[in-house]
This record gives C-alpha cells, structure tokens and sequence, in this order.
C-alpha cells in the first residue's frame, strides 16, 4: 500500500498544456536542467524524445515541479497499451501456470499488443492471476482474453537540483498513480506494469510501491536485461 505523503509543494503537467502555452523553445530551455547521471536514458528521453512522443500521441510525459518558484524536479511517462491473454481455456491452469510477457504485431488490430503466455512454474500470486481475469473480456473472435493496461515508460528524477530539494522516488510514484487513477475513473483500466533494469536497489524501490515480478526479457538494442514488474491501482 501507498503510504500517505505530503505533495501540497509539489506540481504535475502533462507536457502538452505546457507546450500549448508556453511553446517548444520554452519547454527544451526547460529540459536542459535536468541532469540524471544514473541512467543516462533518462535524460536522453526527456531532452530527445519526449516532445516528439508527445506531439504523436504515442506517450504522455507528466512534468513534476515545485510550486514555488518552478523548479524541474523530475518526470515520468506514461502510455496505454492492450493486453492479450493468451490463455488457451483460461480456466484453473491459470492460476497454476506462470504468465510471461512478449511483444508481437497483429496485422488485424494494426497496433502492439502485450501477450501473456502460460509457462510451466508460477512466480505471480494467485490474487494477482485472479485480478487479471477480472481487469480483461473474452474476445470471441480469437478466443483470448483483452485488458487495458498502462504502461509507466519512464520515471526519473532531476539530480541536479540541490539535495534538499530533490523530491523523492515514493513522492513521484504517488503523483503518477493519482494521474493514473485520475484517468481510470473516465476510461477503465488497473493493470500497471514497467520495466526495470536488473539491480536489487530498483528492484526494493518498486517492491516497496506494490510492483510484483512476473517476468524478464532481454533488449539486444542496448544489450541490457530488464525485470518487468507489474501491480494494479
């Protein structure tokens, strides 16, 4: 469970009112402040990429500052993605059966789908496998079972502003679940689920936040191995 912060300093924005009103010039002086050297990725995706993803719909980054005088403390990002259960009778093997996580294409929805296979051992508790049945509906045409699900893409915080000032992991996870939880009562959805890279001290931070491993996959463009982690709202 979320434990109870005080966030009353703090500011969410999604990047595109900031962008509406401010404009693109603005917004990437804004970005230059932001220094994360302990994942480089971080800030690639905010000076580089999070503008373009935004401006294509493809993801939404939310700006956290300080209310007082406006200070980048950091941000995270967040998309909508389909989840297919490909669950065979999806009966009680389900909740005796592992799911993993792959990336396919289907031609028939012309969108990325997230399938989630059985495998043999089971690393997900039985009440997260029954709280995926609920969360999904049958699709009659190809037999498997479809959710909704958000996708925390990136999440980081700005190193460089002074220590004391530098807002905390526990802090942004709660901003980012009250815009999620925000966008669940107008749309539906409960599943959330991230990739992380494969270090015990991230691995705690997301576990102390409710995030459950169910998977891990292996990404050749950076050489890298991610744990996937998942909980719902």
């Amino acid at each position: 469970m979320l434990r109870p912060l005080c966030l009353s300093y703090l500011s969410t924005v999604p990047i595109l009112d900031v962008l509406g009103k401010r404009g693109e010039d603005f917004i990437k002086r804004f970005f230059a402040s932001f220094s994360c050297a302990v994942n480089l990725e971080i800030e690639r995706f905010i000076k580089e990429k999070a503008i373009d993803f935004a401006k294509r719909r493809l993801s939404i980054t939310y700006l956290v500052t300080d209310t007082d005088d406006g200070e980048f403390l950091g941000y995270f990002t967040l998309t909508h993605k389909a989840i297919l259960l490909n669950a065979g009778d999806f009966n009680k093997e389900l909740y005796t059966n592992n799911l993993s996580i792959r990336d396919v294409t289907m031609q028939r929805y012309q969108c990325k789908f997230i399938i989630l296979c059985l495998s043999c051992s089971s690393t997900i508790p039985k009440t997260m496998q029954r709280k995926l049945t609920r969360y999904s509906r049958l699709d009659k045409q190809t037999g498997n079972y479809m959710a909704s699900a958000f996708l925390l893409a990136q999440f980081g915080k700005n190193y460089g502003v002074d220590g004391g000032k530098r807002i905390s992991g526990a802090e942004m996870m709660e901003l980012a679940s009250d815009v999620l939880i925000n966008i669940q009562r107008q749309i539906g959805g409960g599943i959330i689920y991230l990739d992380c890279e494969d270090k015990a001290k991230l691995i705690s931070f997301y576990g102390n936040e409710g995030f459950q491993k169910f998977d891990e996959r292996f990404s050749e463009e950076d050489n890298q191995r991610y744990v996937q982690l998942m909980r719902f709202l």
